[in-house]
């Protein structure tokens, strides 16, 4: 079975704390459920303390068997007593993109003043955290399909122009290409004659293709209720495959109902209603897709404890 993962969850980790001696000892035991795009035989942890630039960067190596990070030294921070228990550690995770570039894909806050049984950390204790997606992750990079709709009322015509994709990184997988052509068509559906007007941009290859291709159709406003218009965004690798679908109708939901809504709304406005739409790439013949997520809840799973959040990180001792 494939595994879950959760939104804007990109790992998990597993971290040994003690303090002892006006020093704080952190170990890291393990990363764990590691989103599938991401490099694990590249992957680092950095670790930023309060208010200063230095970074720690703990060795970690990657264990087959366990599928897992595990840490194989630990770093020392010296710090007072009193310091620590309102201080803020950083742990930012980061590997090497398809690109041989380093990114950085999730980050937490480790807040002292939240760790409950914190007091006595002589023995040392474990807590369990969640790398949350970063604004700057590549996962969060959202590919997006940018659309105009416009209605001409003097020329009694529905005007659509498909403007840019963003982001658009697909899998390499099978076919080895990072960024093939990339086309749009357009559909215009008469739901009442069942007539169909197809549309298609030219082939463009990269990850930001620009199309700023407009096409027409001839429609009575009053008949606006009766079409049905679908935008296929479609990939040229070996063969053609169909990355989103996007239908636009007085009936659809969600977001495209909203851009046909403000689309009526503006009706002979000349800058027409534009919206963004996003595109979710699947996994397609084993290939690792670029799943990308545009979440900012933070949230933290501390050890043993259920789905329900608790108001304190507990230490739990060796």
């Amino acid at each position: 079975m494939r595994k879950r993962y959760s939104e804007g969850k990109v790992a998990e980790i597993t971290i040994c704390i003690q303090y002892r001696n006006g020093t704080l000892e952190m170990n890291i035991n393990q990363i764990a459920k590691i989103h599938p795009t991401i490099n694990k035989r590249d992957a680092c942890v950095k670790v930023k303390r309060p208010a200063e630039r230095r970074i720690s960067v703990p060795l970690l190596k990657y264990a087959r068997n366990l599928g897992a990070l595990v840490g194989s030294n630990s770093f020392k921070f010296p710090v007072t007593e009193d310091a620590l228990k309102t201080s803020t550690y950083w742990f930012y995770l980061w590997s090497i993109d398809e690109r041989s570039r380093q990114k950085e894909y999730g980050k937490f806050p480790l807040h002292f003043s939240e760790v409950t049984g914190a007091n006595d950390l002589g023995t040392g204790c474990f807590l369990k955290f969640d790398f949350l997606v970063s604004d700057t992750s590549p996962l969060e990079s959202e590919p997006c399909l940018k659309l105009k709709l416009n209605y001409n009322m003097q020329a009694a015509k529905l005007i659509v122009t498909v403007m840019e994709i963003t982001e658009l990184v697909l899998p390499s997988g099978t076919t080895g290409i990072i960024s093939p052509e990339t086309y749009i068509k357009v559909t215009f559906h008469n739901t009442e004659t069942d007539r169909r007007t197809e549309h298609k941009t030219m082939s463009v290859k990269g990850k930001d293709p620009v199309f700023n291709s407009t096409f027409h159709y001839p429609i009575m406003v009053d008949q606006l209720d009766l079409l049905n218009l679908v935008v296929d965004v479609k990939s040229k690798a070996i063969h053609t495959e169909t990355l989103a679908v996007f239908e636009f109708s007085s009936h659809s939901t969600g977001r495209q109902g909203e851009h046909w809504m403000e689309m009526v709304q503006a009706i002979s406005c000349r800058n027409g209603a534009v919206k963004s739409h996003r595109i979710a790439v699947e996994k397609s013949q084993g290939a690792v897709a670029a799943m990308n997520r545009n979440v900012r809840r933070m949230s933290t799973d501390i050890l043993a404890v259920g789905p329900s959040l608790p108001p304190k990180t507990t230490c739990y001792e060796r």
